[in-house]
């Protein structure tokens, strides 16, 4: 959608952005109440009250909006007062905007005035639409799960094994135990995979000791690694300069 949103100068125009929108609320009409639709919608009036929309919010030059938003995107060329919570973000420069925003991603145009609170997300991954690749996902979880079970026999019967031998060798020293890291290798050898699924990274990404070792996985998607980047920490950024240096 923001595709539709971006320019040469990455900022756009109201009428750029109208004919995207299936409902709109005109110049002079003023509504007192929440919203819930699953459109997208543009606002040239006045409403005040929530708005929850599957789709995307555009609230034009002339718009005003008070009230929380909860959707999929949104772009302001307006005046909004609320908080909003949203995967895509864009303030246009004529915005004004009041309010805090949790988004995955934030686009400020100069000239744009935000004040508030932000609070980024990691990216999420776009459901599988096509039903190849979602049978090729399901056959692959698949094997994975066949692979863990076998693995669980295994070590079943080698714990097996060792009792039996403690028995048969009441006398004999035990050996000493390891004791875990700090991180699961498991965890850690995940992270480093560059096998590992996208889904399986994301929810890695929240870890912050695995942040720099998701940064120079090659199967790290680009969503992520811009979020990573923004985080500007120092182990990530150097992990990241390691990544572009390789690919040199």
């Amino acid at each position: 959608m923001f595709s539709k949103l971006t320019k040469r100068d990455n900022s756009a125009t109201q009428a750029e952005v109208q004919v995207s929108a299936a409902t709109v609320i005109g110049v002079g009409c003023e509504i007192y109440g929440n919203l819930s639709i699953s459109t997208p919608i543009q606002i040239d009036g006045k409403i005040e009250g929530d708005i929850a929309s599957t789709d995307c919010v555009i609230i034009g030059e002339k718009g005003w909006l008070q009230g929380n938003v909860e959707c999929r995107e949104i772009a302001v060329f307006g005046q909004m007062t609320g908080d909003i919570e949203a995967r895509h973000v864009h303030l246009q420069p004529s915005a004004v905007f009041s309010g805090n925003i949790n988004t995955e991603t934030l686009k400020i145009e100069q000239g744009a005035v935000y004040q508030g609170n932000l609070n980024m997300n990691p990216p999420t991954v776009e459901p599988a639409i096509d039903a190849a690749k979602e049978a090729k996902e399901k056959a692959k979880k698949e094997a994975q799960e066949k692979a863990a079970a076998q693995k669980a026999a295994a070590e079943k019967s080698a714990t097996q094994k060792q009792a039996a031998e403690k028995k048969a060798a009441p006398k004999q020293a035990a050996q000493p135990q390891a004791t875990d890291s700090v991180i699961n290798p498991a965890i850690l050898a995940a992270a480093a995979n560059p096998k590992s699924p996208p889904e399986l990274l994301q929810q890695l990404a929240y870890h912050k000791e695995l942040r720099p070792v998701l940064a120079e996985n090659p199967a790290t998607y680009e969503g992520l690694l811009q979020w990573l980047a923004g985080l500007n920490d120092p182990a990530v950024n150097a992990a990241l300069e390691r990544r572009r240096a390789k690919k040199k």
